[in-house]
């Protein structure tokens, strides 16, 4: 028979294996953005637009476009890119969470 410590232990070890098994199911589901991502210079991305809307102007940023094609022109860091549009005008630096192929 055995011991009331002894059979805590098993139930707490037990409980822990579970939540650990739990816990990587659930990063492998539910962390989508992080993500390795690795653009080469010249290659033609999306970037996220961040203009809001202007009443004066008659703009709806909601019915505007979310993402406008870009160009990489070079890498910045392990995340940051130098961006130009496609007539070559640069459009200043961005996030790879804020592109997408």
């Amino acid at each position: 028979m055995l011991a009331k410590e002894d059979s805590l232990d098993l139930v707490r070890s037990k409980a822990l294996e579970v939540m650990a098994k739990q816990r990587d199911k659930n990063e492998r589901a539910y962390n989508l953005r992080s993500r390795e991502v690795s653009y080469a210079e010249g290659q033609e991305v999306f970037r996220k637009k961040f203009k809001q809307s202007n009443f004066q102007a008659g703009y709806n940023a909601k019915l505007g476009p979310a993402y406008l094609k870009a160009r990489i022109r070079k890498k910045i860091g392990n995340s940051y890119y130098d961006l130009e549009d496609l007539q070559g005008r640069s459009v200043g630096r961005y996030h790879a969470k804020d592109l997408k192929q």
